[in-house]
């Protein structure tokens, strides 16, 4: 007899539609609030613009935990170079640098022959 489910069927586990622990209990927070008026983040806004008197360290986090529903989270982005090795952000630095150099030196001897500044006593 073969051993699991057949493709589509499903045994054991919660059924459909059946809150979680943290589901169940953020909704019983959020009623709680409801039932007494109360709005955290109001308070949080509070405390962070100072008319809640709290000391320097509680008006900080209230205003980081205001941040988490302003401001998007900021995930780490890993770049890499080819076949995932390391990323050489120099390469072909030195032939590039070189260039320059060559075109910077012709400007410069082609200045000496006659180029724009050609007559021109240096410091006058």
């Amino acid at each position: 007899m073969p051993r699991g489910s057949r493709p589509g069927e499903r045994r054991g586990g919660r059924s459909a539609g059946t809150p979680n622990k943290k589901t169940v209990l953020a909704a019983s927070v959020r009623e709680a609030l409801e039932a007494r008026g109360a709005d955290p983040v109001e308070v949080v806004v509070d405390i962070m613009a100072g008319k809640i008197v709290m000391n320097a360290d509680v008006r900080l986090r209230a205003a980081g935990t205001l941040m988490e529903y302003v401001y998007a989270k900021r995930i780490r982005t890993e770049v890499s170079g080819a076949d995932g090795g390391q990323l050489d952000l120099f390469a072909g630095a030195g032939e590039r640098i070189a260039g320059k150099l060559d075109s910077i030196a012709a400007r410069i001897a082609g200045g000496a022959a006659g180029g724009p500044d050609a007559g021109r006593v240096s410091g006058a």
